[in-house]
């Protein structure tokens, strides 16, 4: 499958940097910009991911539609879309756990590694609250559901 999206992409998989680390990597993807399930202790949840990173030695990147961290940051670095694709895919390659809210950056887990664990948050009894399961299971990711309280404030 992931062969086929970069064929569809014009990216050639020989042109990635995929595989692992010794060093864990952490993937969060953020949904701050976002104008839906939004997570209001977003920065408290950071802070703990970083606490369990460092406590790990292990390194914690944040993925943001549109706004790949993990891009070069060099002046004259290329901002063209196929380049946020081409880095998109390098680091969902190289995640051992990938973290999120149900939404479209999870489905970057299609890039992941055999083995990589996705921790998928969403409201219990929501029928997309853990559609990225099954997505998961057909790649040989670990799954994990973590179900939240909607805040009635």
């Amino acid at each position: 499958m992931q062969s086929a999206v970069w064929e569809v992409s014009g990216i050639s998989a020989s042109t990635i940097s995929r595989g692992r680390s010794s060093k864990l990597k952490i993937v969060y993807c953020s949904r701050s910009s976002s104008p839906t399930r939004k997570l209001k202790e977003e920065n408290e949840l950071l802070s703990r991911l970083e606490k369990v990173a460092s406590s790990m030695n292990a390194e914690l990147s944040i993925f943001e539609k549109g706004n790949n961290e993990n891009a070069e940051e060099d002046v004259g670095a290329d901002s063209s879309p196929l380049h946020f694709v081409k880095s998109t895919i390098e680091l969902f390659s190289s995640a051992d756990v990938v973290v999120g809210v149900h939404g479209a950056s999870l489905a970057n887990i299609v890039f992941s590694e055999v083995g990589t664990t996705v921790v998928e948050m969403g409201l219990e009894g929501l029928p997309q609250a853990s559609h990225y399961r099954h997505l998961s299971q057909s790649l040989g990711l670990e799954h994990v559901d973590v179900f939240l309280m909607k805040d009635s404030r």
